[in-house]
């Protein structure tokens, strides 16, 4: 029974990181939008899942070969791998 209970968990967890993850690339793609970082214009997101001391977090950045820019969007997980803050 205790099983059961931990597989309907996990996947409680896997899907509100799921919903950060759709989130945090939504925030991106509009931030994007707005400085005219496109597509057609060589920009692509890159997709990271970092260590840090207090667990994880995807990392969702844009990235051109030949341009430089400093924004991303992360979503952090503890140790347990719950989405911070819950």
């Amino acid at each position: 029974m205790g099983r059961k209970n931990d597989i309907t968990e996990d996947v409680e967890i896997a899907a509100e990181v799921a919903a950060r993850i759709v989130e945090a690339k939504g925030r991106l793609a509009a931030r994007m939008h707005e400085l005219g970082l496109t597509r057609e214009g060589g920009w692509r997101v890159v997709e990271e899942l970092r260590n840090t001391p207090t667990g994880h977090k995807f990392v969702f950045r844009p990235i051109h070969l030949q341009e430089e820019t400093h924004i991303e969007e992360s979503v952090p997980l503890g140790s347990d791998g719950r989405p911070a803050g819950l």
